[in-house]
């Protein structure tokens, strides 16, 4: 049974006086972009943070940490820097080793490709103003054409396996940060630029690099300097008969979950396709500290942070307990984000729910990480290499921990 707390509607302009920021410095004076806040505490317990938006008040925007695809930041610095009204955090990452903060899942915002699925996974996909969402199970497949040869690609900036063919691009890293032994093709506008087996190859700002591991290179053809290649993508929804590779491809946002939990309206509740099954450690049906955002009928955005590992105060979710909360908001689409101790909404100027992280916790991979994944920093993962596992090296307060990306509602 659902306890309500607090029922809070807080106008943009009441959030930036709150903040000390000047009204007329960040909003029109007809401005009325609003966010309906809701505090409920439950009996199991749980601490259920909720937030409602209706489009064409403001952007809705995701916001990568620092300034490539490596690197960390909190969701509350992310906000604050871009003057968000709401933030919260959004797609699993590498949380640990030099490619810590990449995504391990679709990431894109605007024209930047920051990452993609190695297989298919829970999807969200909107226009700039939030008027046109789509969520769904997505799977991808990226082509590069090499002087007419079709060359099919594994993954875009990501860690590059002995088998792998990978695009890299200037959203990645200055970098490739690969090892030495493979093969990497450095194309600048349009044409191949250069060629070498020395690892870490530069990423040309106006170019992009294809990065042979050790055995795709063997079966590699080495083109010319000069040679045209073009990189192409196509989108394949679990549902193509509601939505299609076109209507993907108009998002202006895609950001990667792990779980569909409603979709046109019906609980999903097979993960199959997801492989959740095979993430070990019970991702789906533990209770963890989640992230979620579903869409109702009237395209209203709900925003949901539920608390956890915290004995007493809020012990967290299962997917299914996920799905039902987000039914009872009336969703007809809803998505699980990345969760654990990257679970944090900010609002008002200031985090609102308690997060579950603590200092020295470690963690292990994401899901979807292309191995059987883990949850974690924004992509929590646990230290074996299943998801969803964190242990605490120390006592302490809770701290925000920092995530590779956040999702903002700005005016």
């Amino acid at each position: 049974m659902f306890k309500t707390r607090s029922f809070v509607f807080i106008t943009l302009l009441s959030l930036l006086m709150t903040l000390g920021l000047s009204a007329q410095a960040l909003v029109a004076p007809d401005s009325n972009v609003s966010i309906e806040y809701e505090h409920r505490v439950t009996d199991e317990p749980n601490s259920i943070h909720i937030s409602g938006f209706m489009p064409g008040q403001g952007r809705i925007v995701m916001e990568k940490a620092r300034e490539f695809s490596l690197g960390r930041e909190t969701v509350s610095s992310i906000a604050a820097r871009e003057h968000a009204v709401l933030g919260i955090n959004a797609s699993f990452f590498e949380m640990n080793g030099d490619l810590a903060g990449i995504p391990v899942g679709m990431l894109k915002i605007k024209g930047a490709w920051f990452g993609v699925p190695r297989f298919p996974r829970a999807v969200l996909g909107w226009s700039e103003d939030g008027t046109r969402v789509l969520i769904d199970q997505l799977d991808m497949e990226w082509t590069a054409l090499v002087n007419g040869r079709k060359e099919q690609l594994n993954t875009v900036n990501a860690a590059r396996k002995s088998t792998d063919v990978v695009l890299y691009t200037p959203a990645f890293n200055p970098s490739t940060l690969t090892e030495a032994g493979g093969l990497e093709i450095i194309v600048k506008d349009g044409k191949v630029a250069s060629y070498h087996s020395d690892g870490n190859a530069a990423i040309p700002e106006n170019g992009f690099v294809l990065s042979y591991g050790a055995d795709a290179a063997k079966e590699a053809v080495v083109p010319e300097a000069g040679t045209p290649v073009e990189i192409s993508y196509v989108f394949k929804p679990q549902h193509p008969e509601k939505t299609g590779d076109s209507e993907w491809k108009e998002m202006d946002y895609l950001v990667g979950g792990a779980g569909l939990l409603i979709w046109n309206g019906e609980p999903v509740g097979d993960y199959l396709v997801e492989q959740l099954d095979q993430q070990g450690n019970a991702f789906d049906t533990t209770q963890h500290p989640r992230t979620a955002v579903g869409i109702d009928g009237q395209g209203k955005w709900y925003f949901v942070v539920v608390d956890g590992r915290q004995p007493g105060k809020s012990v967290g979710m299962s997917l299914e307990e996920l799905t039902r909360l987000m039914a009872s908001l009336d969703c007809k689409y809803a998505i699980n984000l990345d969760g654990g101790g990257s679970s944090t909404m900010y609002l008002n100027g200031k985090v609102v729910n308690s997060p579950s992280n603590r200092p020295g916790m470690m963690m292990g991979p994401a899901p979807g990480a292309g191995r059987p994944g883990r949850e974690r920093p924004g992509a929590d993962r646990p230290v074996s290499g299943r998801p969803g596992m964190e242990r605490p090296a120390a006592d302490g307060p809770a701290v925000e921990r920092p995530v590779s990306d956040a999702l903002l509602i700005l005016e």
